[in-house]
């Protein structure tokens, strides 16, 4: 689970884990991961898992980090954990993350994002 609260400069994990529900393979799937303010995502981290093929490209964008496979096959399961590094104290909420195929966003998955209380 996400830390509720953590003193900066410390890293929290992010696990995350984002399904294929069809029997069927999909193409050009994103997942947008929000990133609650305050804190980082380790570049050094997201160039590891790109190179080691867990997701074909990312960016990072407005509080999400955004993760583009080329296809998920069916049932298929992706389970990723990231180490976020606490930057500024405050209490933030991240946006909510989706899931979805690039070239049909109308059809979203949502899930509520994460809180977090970073102290001094």
């Amino acid at each position: 689970d996400f830390v509720k609260e953590v003193k900066m400069g410390h890293n929290v994990r992010l696990n995350v884990e984002v399904e294929n529900t069809k029997d069927n393979n999909l193409p050009s799937t994103m997942a947008l991961i929000g990133i609650p303010a305050g804190l980082s995502v380790q570049a050094w981290q997201l160039k590891e898992m790109q190179e080691k093929g867990l997701f074909a490209f990312y960016e990072l964008k407005d509080n999400y980090l955004i993760l583009y496979y080329r296809e998920m096959e069916g049932g298929e399961k992706k389970t990723l954990s990231f180490d976020l590094k606490t930057e500024v104290p405050g209490t933030y909420s991240a946006p909510a993350n989706t899931a979805y195929l690039y070239y049909a966003d109308e059809y979203k998955y949502w899930e509520e994002g994460k809180e977090i209380r970073i102290m001094p």
